[in-house]
């Protein structure tokens, strides 16, 4: 793949993007608190900012980026997300930076990161063979499974050394070199992914812009995964809502062991990066997809678990091999999900299919977050993980109906030269 230019462009544009995004992670929510004195009540309304994003744009958003094509709205996303911060630094120099313009820029960054990841979508599709797509894609989930480590530490870091509202200026910088390496993605093969199909008039796509979501509901392999997610997405709310709380009150892990433990996550997932094309090549596209399912919720049992031993060192073991298996296993799944979407959906309509699926997969979490916190609130964190962990295992019911996810090979799919014809894909095809 690194004889590609095309795809050094686009892994490095992408791998430094993620880089600032992670960071941020920790310098935002540190800004609001520090800078704006932010309550409770408003980090909590922060967490929500991105999401609130999806739910807005998410079906409206994909249409934009099928029509000026993916090169294209990638690099328009990139300038809306470093506008949205770079006014942070702005504001608090020369003005009264409050928690609403705090609000406002992360909502702006979570409309442009859903704009960003329907595009690379549709890039991937329109510029590599399909064949390239799992290799593709797993640099892309190792590049981010690598960010979510350092970056949050890189974060702090910076925020330690220069403060929160320059650190936010790395973000900014990481867009924009994000942009420029873009640049050098082969115009041909972008010009190839702008091209939509003749029928389609703008008119058209202003009345239909449920097309991403009714090309959904209409396949049921495409119906089964995304659904799927959306389940194991909301447990996986209630869990995290929970899980920092709980490893810091409950099990008494410093605040070193917890950020070890997400270094075990990271490298769990760069191993699954780096193997899940052999993995996908080798097992039953439906079997493979199931256990990627269960083998998380075994995971999460380790962290309730742990609370039966009293040795800080077993803990830790506990939760990072948590982390580990669950990285691993969500790495493989998002791979696969990916190169299913992407063999089964035509170039002309798969960021808008992209930012559907973000609208029913991300949608919920939120919801899960606050019923996690609740469930923790009158239960115990202990049952709340219990609980957790069954419902993210019962995320294989939608898996099981004929017709599905049971009826699909990826590799055959990607054997297949020609790319589906427009949005009406055979039933036995899916995401």
């Amino acid at each position: 793949m690194f004889k590609n230019e095309s795809f050094r462009a686009l892994w490095g544009a992408h791998t430094v993007a993620l880089i600032g995004t992670n960071t941020s992670l920790v310098v935002i929510p540190l800004l609001a608190l520090t800078i704006t004195g932010a309550t409770v009540f408003q980090m909590g309304l922060l967490e929500a900012a991105e999401s609130l994003a999806v739910l807005l744009f998410g079906l409206f958003i994909g249409i934009y980026a099928d029509r000026v094509g993916g090169r294209t709205a990638m690099l328009i996303a990139n300038f809306l997300r470093a506008v949205a911060l770079v006014s942070i630094p702005i504001a608090y120099f020369f003005f009264s930076l409050t928690f609403t313009h705090v609000f406002i820029a992360v909502f702006v960054v979570g409309a442009g990161t859903l704009l960003y990841q329907s595009a690379l979508s549709k890039t991937v599709v329109t510029t590599f063979d399909r064949k390239s797509w799992p290799a593709v894609n797993s640099y892309m989930e190792g590049s981010s499974s690598v960010t979510e480590v350092g970056g949050p530490g890189l974060g702090g870091l910076l925020v330690q050394i220069i403060g929160a509202p320059f650190a936010v200026l790395l973000d900014v910088v990481s867009y924009l070199v994000s942009s420029l390496l873009l640049l050098n993605i082969r115009p041909a093969a972008v010009d190839a992914s702008s091209k939509v199909e003749a029928v389609e008039t703008m008119k058209e796509e202003k009345v239909n812009f449920l097309s991403g979501l009714q090309f959904i509901l209409k396949q049921p392999v495409l119906r089964s995964i995304t659904f799927a997610a959306a389940h194991f997405n909301f447990f996986t709310s209630v869990f995290f809502g929970v899980y920092t709380f709980y490893l810091v009150r409950d099990l008494g892990l410093s605040p070193l062991f917890v950020g070890l433990a997400s270094v075990a996550g990271g490298i769990g997932g760069v191993v699954s990066a780096v193997i899940a094309g052999r993995l996908m090549g080798s097992c039953r596209t439906s079997v493979l997809f199931c256990i990627s399912l269960v083998v998380p919720a075994g995971a999460a049992l380790l962290v309730p678990l742990a609370m039966n031993t009293q040795n800080e060192w077993a803990v830790f073991a506990l939760v990072a091999m948590s982390q580990l298996v669950w990285s691993f296993a969500i790495v493989v799944n998002l791979v696969m999900s990916e190169s299913i979407k992407q063999a089964l959906t035509s170039s002309n309509s798969i960021a808008r299919v992209s930012s559907a699926i973000r609208w029913l997969t991300l949608g919920v979490e939120p919801v899960g977050a606050i019923i996690g916190g609740l469930l923790a609130t009158v239960m115990g964190g202990t049952l709340t993980l219990y609980i957790a962990a069954v419902g993210l295992a019962t995320a294989v019911i939608w898996l099981l109906p004929r017709g599905g996810i049971r009826s699909f090979d990826l590799r055959n799919a990607l054997a297949v030269e020609d790319e589906p014809p427009n949005s009406q894909v055979q039933n036995s095809l899916g995401f």
